[in-house]
């Protein structure tokens, strides 16, 4: 029997305390009970079967009236007896609760079960009857009821038949074994060990192992209960029948009905009541049914007075020792029950327990506000955490998962949880630890956050909050509001206030204390004037107010001026409680209010009369601003043109000169072309400067080919290139992008105007790469010196150089970088550089790249420089409206031999063309008249011996000029004019005249 025993133990530890969380459902041992019942049920009904057979061979109306089977008159206490202790069963025994309330997965299980229990029972029952007529009419006297199951079939001889229903009621026994066992242990851990610990304090300090501690005690429990029933099958189980052990375990679950009938309908009941009544139950069963089946009725009455006999208490013995027993312990265990919770005082658990089960559908709808749960500094996590210190983290994941379904709130994150949420912890901690400890533990865990106003007025009715909080807690937390607050309770004695409410009334130090009756502090605020009228009368009315426990809300203006809003509010139980808010700067701002409301027809008239006047202002303003960009525009215009006109006059004069000059004259020629070039340089860096500064210039993004914009600029750069031995190159490409064009261009001009300037021997290299997914990047390689890593930060600010002298011995202005990191801020990009001190630099910028096809081709190739071929002879024609520019241009084309004739306007310019047929044409785009340059040049070429001979000398290269100048093949030379791209320009000429004559 111990190996029995052990395996019992073993069983219920691995099907019921294997998680701390006793609200799973452990469907595999529901389904073990299941498979038990069936199969006990099958064995009855093959018995029943069996027992049916023998009795069709026998007389069965003489077996029924010789036994007298279906007797009323047996009906007798016994019989009642025993059917009220198996009417109470069904909800006290703890199996039968544990099944029907813990394992209960939803509504749907009872109405499963109203039926099918019943309909499992009614058949037991007409089983049974076949069975009991058969084993009184075939068997001896001296087998006991309880054995006519297995006694039929082996009198019978059917061994197989025996076997069957052994192995159903071992197995209907084991399964009941172990639910009681897995059922007791949870009662008596969650309900008395672990409650000790709490009061002891070994719980107090939650760990994070408090849910395996917790699974320890709940296994112990198991063990000790099987051990105790070990010990009671040693010392005094070996008599007993199994029907009487049933019944003495019932009379003792027996002892819980009058507390938990009573706990539902009988709004009165009180836990003292409760507790009492089933201690001196449980005692008086002791002693008159567990303790004389223990040791035997006789040998305890041995030592016992005849009048407290176990069987016959004061002399009464009611026939039957079980009803005997039942009557004692059941009677004195209501009336205990009834006394004492008569004389108990009400609590506030217990307002709420009556109220859940017997009170009005209003009064439990009141008490269902968490008017006692502080969540102010509770975090969502923190009770994730808490609760995961009892439970399995996938128990506690998958139980706040459900709460968000099934309410929305949010259970994730550090921030103040939900009152709701704090509710369903403490459940979810009840079903591991009980209701009375999870309280306890919640009540540790949350008991130092700070508490809302009406949770403060709410404990101070609730007498059980006196166990959470003690008065210098409670009176801690009223100093911490701001309002004044009073509390009387149900006899209109001051219970509890704070200091702000002292301080708005001037209550002398000895006036305000507990106890003090309310009526004093009203007569004292009538003598102090805040109350008119009659003393007695109004302190009379307005205590009757209070005990009446009618809320009010009303506004005062105090003697010294301050307003107060005074809210009273009736509390359980009579109590009363008044807050007193001052509301003085609130009635200020109505008051401001309302005469801004008065005033505010007259002040939205002023306003708008101060707003027209306004936006005139600012019409004006900006009438004036745009006149001024629009004369600083025109300014630069005229500056880029005339700034820039003595420049080109003194190169075209240094270009004139004599080459047979002596040695040292032509020193000082390079060292004077060398001036004007930087003073060209300069004032082109400035106009662009204060062009980006100060002028509307936005870019305009468009799709163009990078390789025939690369081959311009390297083409456009060759010949300075060529002149001091540099290679220039452009690397082949067929990328596009997506940017303006004008202003790409110039930021690339610069890039390789610098590289040209300072590398003084190898090669320049332009080209472009992709970079990224939808960029290429632009770059622009040289041989040069390379930047040093100190001076790389500074190199785009304006006025930067690294050497004072470029290699052609011209001293940069050092504004180029600075525009072009410039324009590149208004394309939304930015420009790079590389170095490599010593070797060489690397200057880039990076546009967005396209796909798209919609580009213009380059219109003809760049004509490279004819050498060899004279243009001694040729006849041009120059047209400027300056005379000193003509003057300059003449000296420096009779210089080279040619035939040269000068127009200051347009019509000289026709007639010339009509009369003499020049081979060249060299006009000035910015002429004075309504016709540019450009635009003759357009019309008139048509008349020249070969159209494409003509330049267009400009100090503004415009995008637009440019573009329509490439459209129609006209070469652009941007002033101050390099003699030597017009020497180029004119030997080019001559080479397409002698190719066009050869043909």
């Amino acid at each position: 029997m111990l190996v029995t025993a052990i395996g019992l133990a073993v069983f219920a530890i691995l099907f019921g305390a294997r998680h701390s969380d006793l609200t799973r459902h452990n469907a595999g041992l529901m389904r073990v009970l299941a498979f038990e019942a069936i199969i006990k049920l099958a064995a009855l009904a093959a018995v029943g079967v069996l027992s049916l057979n023998l009795l069709s061979s026998t007389d069965f109306g003489e077996v029924v009236h010789r036994q007298n089977v279906f007797a009323i008159g047996d009906v007798s206490s016994r019989f009642i007896t025993i059917t009220l202790l198996s009417m109470a069963a069904i909800f006290t025994l703890p199996r039968q609760f544990h099944v029907a309330f813990i394992e209960r997965r939803g509504p749907g299980d009872h109405d499963v079960a109203r039926w099918l229990f019943p309909l499992y029972m009614l058949a037991t029952s007409v089983v049974v009857i076949p069975i009991t007529i058969a084993g009184l009419g075939t068997l001896p006297a001296s087998v006991s009821a309880d054995l006519y199951v297995l006694e039929l079939p082996l009198v019978n001889g059917d061994g197989l038949l025996a076997m069957f229903v052994f192995l159903g009621g071992f197995s209907a026994a084991t399964g009941m074994v172990i639910l009681a066992t897995i059922a007791l242990s949870n009662m008596v851990a969650n309900e008395l060990i672990v409650p000790a610990f709490m009061r002891s304090g070994n719980f107090s300090n939650i760990s994070g192992d408090s849910g395996a501690r917790l699974l320890t005690i709940r296994r112990g429990v198991i063990i000790a209960i099987i051990l105790l029933a070990y010990g009671y099958y040693r010392i005094g189980g070996n008599g007993e029948a199994l029907a009487q052990i049933g019944l003495l375990s019932f009379a003792g679950a027996m002892q819980f009905a009058p507390a938990l009938i009573g706990a539902v309908y009988w709004r009165g009941a009180r836990q003292p009541g409760a507790f009492a009544g089933m201690l001196v139950g449980w005692v008086m069963w002791s002693y008159t049914l567990f303790l004389p089946a223990l040791i035997g009725g006789d040998v305890l009455a041995g030592y016992m007075p005849s009048w407290l006999h176990p069987y016959a208490l004061m002399g009464w013995s009611f026939g039957d020792s079980l009803v005997h027993g039942v009557v004692w312990s059941l009677g004195l265990n209501i009336s205990c029950f009834v006394a004492f919770s008569l004389r108990a005082p009400e609590r506030l658990r217990d307002r709420i327990q009556a109220a859940a089960f017997v009170g009005d559908a209003a009064g439990a709808s009141d008490l269902t506000a968490p008017a006692n749960i502080m969540t102010h500094q509770v975090t969502r996590d923190g009770l994730k955490a808490l609760a995961s210190r009892f439970l399995t983290v996938e128990a506690v994941e998958h139980a706040f998962a459900r709460f968000e379904t099934e309410t929305g709130v949010d259970t994730k994150g550090s921030g103040p949880a939900d009152w709701r949420m704090v509710q369903r912890t403490e459940r979810l901690l009840a079903s591991a630890l009980g209701a009375s400890s999870a309280r306890v533990v919640m009540s540790s865990a949350i008991g130092g956050a700070d508490i809302a106003l009406g949770d403060v007025l709410s404990i101070l009715d609730q007498r059980t909050q006196a166990e959470r909080f003690d008065r210098h807690m409670l009176q801690s937390m009223l100093e911490n509001i701001e309002q004044g607050i009073s509390v009387v309770d149900h006899e209109q004695r001051l219970v509890a206030w704070n200091s702000a409410y002292v301080d708005m009334f001037a209550y002398p130090a000895d006036l305000v204390k507990v106890g003090a009756p309310i009526s004093v502090l009203i007569e004292h605020n009538i003598r102090t004037g805040w109350i008119d009228g009659d003393p007695a009368e109004e302190a009379r009315r307005r205590i009757a107010h209070i005990k009446a426990g009618r809320p009010h809300m009303y506004e005062r203006q105090n003697p010294d001026g301050r307003y107060l809003r005074i809210v009273g509010s009736p509390m359980p139980g009579g109590g009363y409680v008044t807050t007193f808010t001052d509301i003085t700067e609130d009635k200020k701002r109505e008051q401001a209010l309302i005469e801004a409301n008065e005033t505010l027809e007259q002040r939205v008239r002023n306003r708008t009369r101060d707003l027209q006047a306004m936006a005139e202002d600012l019409e004006a303003a900006r009438a004036e601003a745009e006149g001024a960009n629009a004369s600083k525009t025109r300014f630069l215009a005229a500056a880029s043109h005339d700034l820039l006109q003595p420049l080109n006059a003194a190169r075209l004069f240094l270009g004139a000169v004599d080459p047979g000059t002596k040695e040292d004259n032509r020193g000082l020629l390079a060292k004077a072309d060398r001036a004007v070039r930087s003073a060209d340089e300069l004032l082109k860096g400035l106009l662009d400067i204060s062009r980006l500064d100060h002028s509307n210039v936005r870019p305009n993004p468009q799709t163009i080919p990078l390789a025939p914009l690369l081959e311009d600029l390297v083409d456009e750069a060759r010949p300075m290139a060529e002149e001091v031995g540099l290679e220039i190159n452009v690397a082949a490409t067929t990328l596009k992008a997506n940017a303006d064009p004008d202003f790409l261009q110039s930021i690339l001009r610069n890039f390789i105007s610098n590289a040209r300037r300072y590398t003084k021997r190898g090669r320049i290299l332009v080209g472009a790469r992709r970079h990224g997914t939808d960029n290429v990047r632009i770059e622009v390689w040289d041989t040069g010196p390379g930047i040093p890593e100190d001076k790389r930060a500074n190199l785009f600010d304006e006025f930067e150089r690294l050497e004072e002298q470029d290699n052609m011995g011209i001293r940069g202005a050092g504004l180029g970088l600075a525009v072009a990191k410039r324009m590149a801020h208004l394309m939304g990009t930015q420009v790079q550089l590389r170095s490599q001190f010593g070797k060489g630099s690397v200057f880039s910028v990076t546009v967005p790249r396209t796909a798209s096809k919609s580009f213009r081709k380059r219109s003809t190739p760049v004509m490279m420089p004819a050498q060899g071929h004279s243009i001694a002879g040729l006849r041009i024609l120059c047209i400027d409206d300056e005379p000193l520019i003509l003057e300059g241009m003449s000296a420096l084309l009779d210089s080279w031999d040619c035939r040269v004739v000068t127009a200051s306007n347009l019509a000289d310019a026709r007639k010339i063309i009509a009369d003499d047929q020049p081979d060249i044409v060299i006009a000035d785009n910015h002429l004075r008249g309504e016709q540019s340059g450009l635009d003759f040049l357009i019309n008139e070429r048509g008349l020249l011996t070969k159209s494409s001979n003509v330049a267009l000398l400009t100090a503004e290269p415009t995008p637009d000029v440019l573009e329509q100048a490439l459209d129609r093949n006209i070469r652009v030379i941007c002033k101050p004019a390099d003699p030597a791209e017009i020497r180029r320009f004119l030997m080019e000429c001559a080479g397409s005249e002698k190719s066009q004559a050869a043909e």
